[in-house]
């Protein structure tokens, strides 16, 4: 598969653009508050690759699970439900979600429509499973030793990124905001195949306490 994961990666964004806009308002309740439950056994299959900021990795999808970045200003009465999906638990600002088998999300894009959701497939380091991973939405790039303020503003302009923060202890590396998880990583990948920065990488969320 090339740097992009291009195949995967068009299949899982437009199942998560439809599932960002096909969501219903319930009341829902979180799962289990220690581990996530429900873990499947069955080995991956399709993987994509992105740049750690010194080489190239792979890691696999999971096309039946999916992250939802929870908004700092989103309070609990304001839960809003994927259709076709399961919550499998809510942790510290994510809930993760289990996609139905067979659901067809396309049933519910009649109904009310939500905010704008950031959501990611998750990722695993190893097609056998183990710890989640997912796409915040953001990516880190270092810009070149040599650039400026100005220029550095001027290209974060020019891609059309928002500035998060810039990195304690490293001035040339920002972190970006891009929108959905899987439009980060493909951005990510981009910038780094074009060579006009020293790297650029998705950020990662990664589930704590698995192994």
């Amino acid at each position: 598969m090339d740097g992009s994961g291009e195949g995967v990666g068009v299949r899982l964004l437009y199942l998560l653009s439809g599932l960002a806009l096909a969501v219903v308002l319930y009341g829902c309740q979180a799962g289990a508050a220690g581990g996530v439950q429900g873990e499947s056994t069955q080995a991956l299959t399709e993987s994509v690759r992105y740049f750690d900021g010194t080489r190239w990795r792979e890691v696999w999808v999971n096309g039946r699970e999916v992250v939802e970045f929870v908004q700092p200003t989103q309070t609990r009465a304001a839960h809003m439900a994927i259709p076709a999906a399961t919550l499998l638990v809510e942790l510290p600002g994510v809930r993760i979600w289990r996609l139905h088998s067979g659901a067809d999300e396309s049933t519910a894009v009649s109904r009310a429509l939500a905010p704008a959701r950031i959501l990611s497939p998750v990722f695993h380091l190893s097609s056998a499973g183990g710890s989640r991973l997912a796409l915040s939405g953001n990516i880190v790039v270092r810009f070149q030793p040599e650039w400026s303020a100005a220029q550095v503003q001027a290209w974060i302009a020019r891609q059309k990124l928002v500035q998060v923060t810039v990195l304690n202890g490293a001035a040339a590396t920002h972190v970006l905001h891009v929108g959905s998880g899987l439009e980060a990583l493909a951005r990510a990948n981009a910038i780094q195949q074009g060579g006009e920065v020293v790297y650029a990488m998705p950020e990662w969320w990664r589930e704590a306490g698995r192994r």
